[in-house]
């Protein structure tokens, strides 16, 4: 499996690969089918070897693109201070473990101090915490890939209750992004929490 030295993770797989094929198979859907399709035609499509290795490779990069694109509309302070009056990322419990630890507020260490300890002292947290990760990035992506494709939904949506159901699917998917980052920050803080 590590055959070529390049080893996957879950994150690569939940975090790239399945927010690119959701995009691309979106704008396939988007731009060539026609608003009323034949499903059952669609399944009986098949696909060979070759598109599928081709397939995978191409939602990788769109997902890894996607990644870079939501980090830029998500991970910016204007979100984030829009974020902290929404849902709960006030990490001030943490500090004076923190301090006690890291010589700095928790909110002071950056992400990655906090991170490199859980996984070193807590692998059990830290392995969870990577689930919420995956899961954060996999919403987050996918959320910038409905973006994305946003007007291509209004154009071919635009007279149809289906563009409302985008809308509302959209707001989920940010809303799921959110929720797990606040996750994922509390249970690398945990660790920190349950330290000697």
């Amino acid at each position: 499996m590590d055959k070529f030295g390049i080893k996957a993770t879950l994150y690569d797989l939940i975090g790239y690969a399945l927010p690119g094929a959701f995009f691309i198979i979106g704008l396939y859907v988007l731009t060539t089918l026609p608003l009323h399709f034949d499903v059952e035609q669609i399944l009986k499509f098949e696909i060979s070897k070759t598109f599928a290795v081709g397939l995978l490779f191409s939602s990788y990069l769109s997902g890894y693109f996607l990644s870079s694109f939501s980090s830029f509309i998500f991970e910016n302070k204007l979100v984030w201070w829009v974020a902290k009056n929404i849902y709960d990322i006030n990490t001030q419990k943490y500090d004076k473990k923190a301090q006690k630890l890291f010589g700095k507020n928790y909110a002071d260490c950056g992400i990655r101090t906090p991170i490199a300890y859980c996984q070193k002292n807590d692998p059990v947290i830290y392995e969870t915490a990577f689930s919420f990760l995956s899961i954060y990035g996999l919403s987050r992506n996918i959320a910038a890939a409905m973006l994305i494709l946003l007007p291509f939904a209004i154009e071919k949506f635009y007279i149809s209750q289906w563009i409302m159901y985008y809308g509302v699917a959209l707001i989920f998917i940010i809303h799921n992004y959110f929720r797990f980052k606040v996750y994922y920050i509390h249970q690398i803080a945990s660790a920190i929490m349950t330290s000697e």
